[in-house]
């Protein structure tokens, strides 16, 4: 238990099973500042005068209502101190469990759209690492479950994973985002399935080759309808969500894949590239004006990875490509860039 708590405090927390300050935040950043302790109540007040930065504050939001608590800021401090000027308080209904994990995304409610895609599910796999909540959207509802399953199996052997945490599953969403109704949906399912949503992440997306005059309506109406409206369209049902997890203290993002193709658009790809290219526009435009509520859009434009899509397209085949990166490999990168605070991922950022 932590120097600053008087003996007697320690021994009620200690029987309430109550860690007031979780391992894996700074403690050279906080500063006691006022403590309460009524058992008999049910009730535990934590405080601390504090700089805490951002990924700290997530720790202590996320981790904390995983053990039943709540945090909210304090008026800043008094009496000038200005390395110390805000407070937090955590507040407990009721005694027993504590606050654990090992990353800033532990406990983060995060909907990954495009899941059981080959980037998609890759960076399902890179979240559930760091204790990340997940809730998987995608269009076949067989393939969502067994990645599901597969989640399950992978996380068991880790503390902070939602399965050993809650005894549940991997809640699932499937839905084809490409209809105007969908995103709405989707996001409702996963607030409800997680009490809140802390991220998302848009791994969706459909390729067409050709050259530009030969390409139907109908492929170009499919190609901007998941790569470029999809995304937008959830972003929007996302944002009042995503905003209050910023006012409850949290550090809410989006990211959105992109391609390298937005930077340098290639011959027989015209309406694909112009598709990437509509999407990164949207979001240097939409960093800017979420940053004022607190929410931090990611655009990522990954090189060539070898996900399998250029196997797949809606129309035309793929020109003879070079070995793209591994779809684990830009999950990783992406995933740092969540941890690490950025906002744009150019295709250079991947190595």
């Amino acid at each position: 238990m932590d120097r600053g708590f008087p003996p007697a405090s320690r021994r009620n927390l200690d029987r309430a099973g109550i860690t007031p300050i979780p391992p894996e935040v700074d403690r050279s950043r906080l500063r006691l500042q006022r403590h309460e302790h009524r058992l008999s109540a049910g009730t535990v007040t934590i405080t601390w005068s504090t700089c805490m930065p951002q990924p700290d504050q997530v720790i202590l939001r996320q981790r904390g209502q995983r053990a039943g608590l709540h945090m909210r800021a304090s008026p800043p401090g008094r009496g000038g101190d200005s390395l110390y000027p805000r407070g937090y308080v955590l507040t407990r209904t009721g005694v027993g469990g504590q606050i654990s994990g090992s990353s800033g995304l532990a406990g983060a409610a995060v909907l990954v759209a495009g899941a059981t895609g080959g980037l998609g599910r890759a960076v399902c796999a890179a979240l559930a690492a760091r204790g990340a909540l997940l809730v998987l959207s995608g269009r076949d509802a067989a393939a969502l479950a067994a990645l599901a399953a597969e989640l399950a199996i992978e996380s068991a052997g880790r503390a902070s994973s939602a399965a050993d945490q809650d005894g549940e599953g991997v809640p699932t969403v499937a839905a084809d985002l490409r209809k105007a109704s969908a995103a709405e949906r989707v996001v409702a399912g996963a607030v409800a399935a997680r009490g809140g949503l802390d991220g998302v992440v848009f791994a969706a997306g459909v390729v067409a080759f050709g050259a530009a005059t030969d390409l139907p309506d109908q492929v170009m109406i499919d190609l901007f309808g998941l790569n470029t409206l999809a995304p937008i369209r959830l972003l929007r049902a996302a944002t009042p969500h995503l905003q209050a997890a910023r006012d409850a203290g949290g550090a809410p993002f989006v990211v959105n894949l992109s391609a390298v193709v937005a930077e340098t658009p290639l011959p027989g790809m015209a309406a694909y590239a112009a598709s990437k290219a509509a999407l990164t526009a949207f979001d240097r435009a939409a960093t800017r004006e979420l940053r004022r509520i607190g929410v931090r859009v990611i655009d990522a434009r990954p090189p060539h990875t070898e996900t399998g899509l250029a196997g797949r397209p809606v129309f035309g085949a793929a020109p003879r490509l070079p070995r793209g990166l591994a779809p684990e490999a830009v999950a990783e990168r992406i995933v740092r860039a969540i941890e690490d605070g950025e906002t744009d991922l150019p295709s250079t950022a991947f190595g």
